[in-house]
Formats: structure tokens, C-alpha cells, sequence
């Protein structure tokens, strides 16, 4: 198992408006794919706010989620969902076959749980089995070994959920 600090992408930042972004497909399209191959297994929401953040946006509107909801499917990205959250992948990894954990840290490289694949929480849970945790333990040391401190109501049923799928 691979354990490592959750990495984001630095792209050099544009300074694009909403009006621009349909003659800049190419650009996005560029983007969504160094961010994938830096972050996959990434979950939409982030991989989409990575991309809008790097051409000089910090919020993804009405009129710019309408234009991701057409084009992301575009590129034709391998992906799953978990809990309604589609989570994408390089085209040669395979989610059954991950064994990668990433913890998340402060600043610009956090992740928060909602962005994390069920997978990877499920490594976790593996990585700090053993038999003289409870489950409660094992959950809690799971969800601290990923960088998260408290079980909130994001956290506590990921990495619950994780559990009960590794058993």
C-alpha cells in the first residue's frame, strides 16, 4: 500500500471571464487533463473547481457548471461513482486495483472527504485493521491516518461505509 500527502496541481494561472470559456475548450480540456493524470482518483466537483480556479474564477456559476455538465463528458473520462459522486481515473488505473492512500494536508493540497474515492478509505481501513481494534477504533484510525482529525458528518459515514465494504 502506497501512503503519500495528497497532491494538488499547480497550473499556471489564466485570467479567463464566463464569456471566454466557449472559445476555450482546448484550454479546459488541456487542464482537465493535467489535473487528472496529477490527482485521479479525483471526484468531479474537485477536478471541475481545480480547472475554474487555474483560469482565474472562483466560482463555478450557473452558466459555467452548464457549460462542464456538457463538455466534461466529453472527454470520454473513466470513472465511478460513489454516494452519487462520480470520481474519475487515468484511463490505466483500475479501481479495484487501487492501493494508493493520500492524506490529505492544510492550504492549497486539502482535501475534504467528500472528495474522496470510497477506494481509497477502504485502504485505509486495511492499513489499520487489526484484531485488537474495535470497529469504532479502526474507523477513527482510518479517517486519522487520511489527515482527518474529528469524524464529522462527512467523514464518520466514508470512512463507516469503508469499513463495512473491506470486511
Amino acid at each position: 500500500m502506497k501512503i503519500d500527502n495528497y497532491r494538488a496541481t499547480k497550473l499556471k494561472e489564466l485570467h479567463l471571464v464566463t464569456e471566454d470559456l466557449p472559445n476555450n475548450l482546448e484550454v479546459l480540456k488541456e487542464r482537465f487533463i493535467a489535473v487528472l493524470y496529477q490527482e485521479a482518483p479525483i471526484s468531479e466537483g474537485l477536478l471541475e473547481r481545480r480547472v475554474i480556479k487555474s483560469v482565474g474564477m472562483q466560482k463555478i456559476g450557473r452558466i459555467i457548471q452548464e457549460l462542464l455538465d456538457k463538455f466534461l463528458p466529453t472527454l470520454n473520462f473513466k470513472y465511478t461513482i460513489y454516494n452519487g459522486v462520480k470520481f474519475y481515473w487515468k484511463d490505466e488505473d483500475n479501481p479495484k486495483n487501487c492501493n494508493i492512500i493520500r492524506k490529505t494536508v492544510e492550504g492549497e493540497n486539502r482535501r475534504d472527504a467528500k472528495d474522496v474515492p470510497i477506494e481509497e478509505a477502504i485502504n485505509a481501513i486495511k492499513y489499520v485493521s487489526n484484531d485488537s481494534l474495535s470497529k469504532d477504533d479502526t474507523i477513527r484510525a482510518a479517517a486519522n491516518l487520511m489527515g482527518y482529525t474529528r469524524l464529522g458528518s462527512v467523514v464518520l459515514p466514508l470512512f463507516t461505509d469503508a469499513y463495512n465494504k473491506a470486511k
